[in-house]
C-alpha cells in the first residue's frame, strides 16, 4: 500500500496519512460496533463525556477485520521493519462538549504528549507505531488531531544497562509547532511512537469517534509487560493465518519473578528446607500477586523486602506457566559490585542453572526458558517502571 514517497514522509515527519482507505461500506459496521460497545459498557453516551473502549472489544467481527486487515498490517510492518503484533486496541468516543487531550506526563506541555511511556503496557516497547482511523471528519469544530512534524527525531534510543536500552525522551520545548493532520472519515494515519500530538476538543453537535490502535514489532516487547487479550480476541484477530494477539488467556497474572544478572551470573534464592547448594532446590526471586496489582509496584516492593535493593526499573521477559498460575518474569542487570542483602541467596552461572534444572531442583520448570529469552540478542528491550518511578525520574531530569 505504501509508496516509497509515503515511507519517506513517515521517516521525515513522524507520520503519514493514507487518505480514503476505507469507504462507507467498511466504515458503517465499524461505527455501529463501536457505538453498541459504548452503550453496552456505559449506557447511552452523555454530553461532554469521553468514553474509552479497550482490548477485548476488538473481538467484534467488524473491529477484528480492521485490526487484522492485511493492507494495514503490511503498511505497519513496512514501517516497523519487522513482523508486527497488536499491542493494544483503543477507541475514543468524545460526545459534544468533551475536552481535548491532557498534557504529557513529564509536564512539558499542557495539551500535547508523546506516547512512549515506560509505565505503559503498550507504550514501553521500543519499536511501535499508531494506526489511527477516524470515523468522522476531524475538522475545526469536531476537534482536529494535531501533530508536530519531525518531533519523533528528538527522542533517542540509547545504550542502557546490559542488554537493555534506554530512551532519551525529549520534552515539548524542542518540538516544532503542532499542525492539523486534516484527518477525514476513513483516512488512516500511521504515526511514530515518539511523535508529539494532541486531540482537539469536540465543539460540534455530533460525536467525535476514532480508533487508535498500537502495533509493535514482535521483537520489541513492552518493558513493563503486555496487555492480555481474551482467547476470543486472539482467535478473531488473525492475518494470513497468524494471530496478531500472542498475549492472551483467561488466567490473570498471579505470580511475579525477577531474573537478576550480574557479571554473567544469576541470583537464585534457596527454596524449601534443604540447606546446601548441592542438595537444595532454588527459585527466582519474586512473589505471588493479586490479579489487579500493578506489577512493577509489586516487584519494587518485593526486591526491597527480599533482596534489599531499590529496583529503579525492570524489563519484561515473558509469561510462563508455574503450577497452573500465569507467572510474569522480568529481568534486571544489577550494577557491578552491588550485593543484594538476601538470606539464602547465591549466584549461579548459566551452566550451573542448567545442571540444577536437569536435577529437578528448579521447582518452577520455566527458569531456563526465561533465561534463554533474556539472553536472546534478537530482542530490543526497554525499561519498565511503575508510574510513580517514571514521574520521579522525569522530575529528576
Amino acid at each position: 500500500m505504501l509508496t516509497p514517497h509515503q515511507v519517506q514522509l513517515y521517516h521525515d515527519h513522524g507520520y503519514v496519512v493514507i487518505p480514503g482507505l476505507y469507504g462507507e461500506t467498511e466504515l458503517r459496521p465499524i461505527t455501529e460496533a463501536l457505538m453498541e460497545a459504548a452503550r453496552r459498557e456505559r449506557g447511552d453516551p452523555q454530553p461532554a463525556s469521553r468514553y474509552v473502549l479497550l482490548t477485548d472489544v476488538v473481538a467484534e467481527p467488524p473491529l477484528a477485520a480492521l485490526a487484522s486487515d492485511p493492507v494495514i498490517v503490511d503498511a505497519v510492518e513496512t514501517l516497523l521493519g519487522a513482523a508486527a503484533v497488536m499491542a493494544t486496541f483503543v477507541a475514543y468516543l468524545k460526545t459534544p462538549g468533551a475536552g481535548g487531550t491532557g498534557g504529557d506526563y513529564s509536564g512539558s506541555h499542557p495539551e500535547a504528549h508523546q506516547d512512549y511511556k515506560p509505565y505503559h503496557n503498550a507504550g514501553s516497547s521500543l519499536n511501535w507505531l499508531f494506526a489511527i482511523m477516524s470515523m468522522v471528519d476531524l475538522d475545526a469544530e469536531t476537534g482536529p488531531l494535531f501533530v508536530s512534524p519531525g518531533s519523533h527525531k528528538l527522542s533517542r534510543i540509547v545504550a542502557g544497562e546490559g542488554r537493555v536500552r534506554r530512551v532519551r525522551r525529549a520534552g515539548a520545548d524542542t518540538m516544532a509547532p503542532l499542525v492539523d493532520a486534516r484527518l477525514r472519515r476513513g483516512d488512516l494515519l500511521l504515526m511514530n511512537m515518539f511523535t508529539w500530538h494532541a486531540g482537539g476538543a469536540n465543539r460540534s453537535r455530533h460525536n467525535r469517534l476514532g480508533i487508535y490502535n498500537k502495533y509493535r514489532a514482535h521483537t520489541a516487547p513492552p518493558g513493563c509487560g503486555p496487555i492480555m487479550f481474551s482467547d476470543a480476541a486472539h482467535r478473531a484477530v488473525v492475518c494470513r493465518g497468524r494471530s496478531l494477539l500472542p498475549h492472551h488467556g483467561e488466567r490473570p497474572v498471579t505470580a511475579l519473578r525477577l531474573v537478576v544478572e550480574r557479571d554473567g551470573a544469576f541470583l537464585l534464592l534457596r527454596h524449601g528446607s534443604e540447606p546446601g547448594a548441592r542438595t537444595g532446590t532454588w527459585k527466582l526471586p519474586g512473589d505471588d500477586c493479586s490479579r489487579d496489582v500493578n506489577h512493577l509496584n509489586a516487584l519494587e516492593d518485593t526486591a526491597r523486602r527480599d533482596l534489599g535493593i531499590d529496583l529503579p526499573w525492570a524489563s519484561y521477559i515473558g509469561d510462563f506457566d508455574d503450577a497452573g498460575r500465569r507467572c510474569r518474569v522480568f529481568g534486571y542487570p544489577l550494577p557491578a559490585g552491588a550485593a543484594p542483602a538476601a538470606a539464602g541467596a547465591a549466584w549461579f552461572t548459566r551452566a550451573q542453572i542448567d545442571e540444577l534444572a536437569a536435577q529437578g531442583r528448579l521447582p518452577g520448570g520455566y527458569e531456563t526458558a526465561a533465561l534463554d529469552r533474556w539472553l536472546d540478542p534478537s530482542f530490543l528491550r526497554g525499561i519498565g517502571q511503575s508510574r510513580q518511578q517514571a514521574l520521579r525520574d522525569s522530575a529528576d531530569r
